[in-house]
């Protein structure tokens, strides 16, 4: 599957080593097609320097550490989510065919699409992790 994973998921994972985002993130690697636009980079890397600045050097190591395919984040005609600031996120989604994103984020989760599938990572966990 290809999973877009959303800046949240990122920051918890470097937060906390043994988070369920962790271990999704992790699973996701091993087993999927992970993908993370620019938007969800710039905005993890700002959240961390910002909140949990010990984490900092965490947070680019999972950028570095895992195999992910970095998106192009597009600009499309209409604008569908809540927070203007998640459309980039939700249009790279939609552009590179992704099948989930894998957030915490409430204005994803609201939208109830079929494809891409909105899941938080308990959520992930649950229905797809072994």
């Amino acid at each position: 599957m290809r999973i877009l994973v959303d800046s949240n998921v990122f920051i918890s994972a470097a937060g906390w080593a043994n988070s369920k985002p962790r271990k999704v993130l992790d699973y996701i690697d091993e087993h999927h097609h992970m993908m993370v636009c620019s938007q969800t980079i710039i905005e993890s890397l700002e959240v961390v320097t910002r909140k949990i600045p010990s984490k900092i050097i965490t947070m680019a190591e999972l950028f570095v550490h895992y195999h992910i395919d970095y998106v192009q984040t597009v600009t499309l005609s209409e604008e569908i989510i809540r927070d203007e600031t998640d459309q980039p996120i939700l249009n790279a989604a939609f552009f590179n065919n992704a099948d989930i994103i894998v957030t915490g984020d409430k204005d994803f989760l609201s939208l109830n699409l079929k494809k891409p599938e909105c899941l938080t990572p308990s959520d992930f966990m649950d229905k797809y992790m072994e």
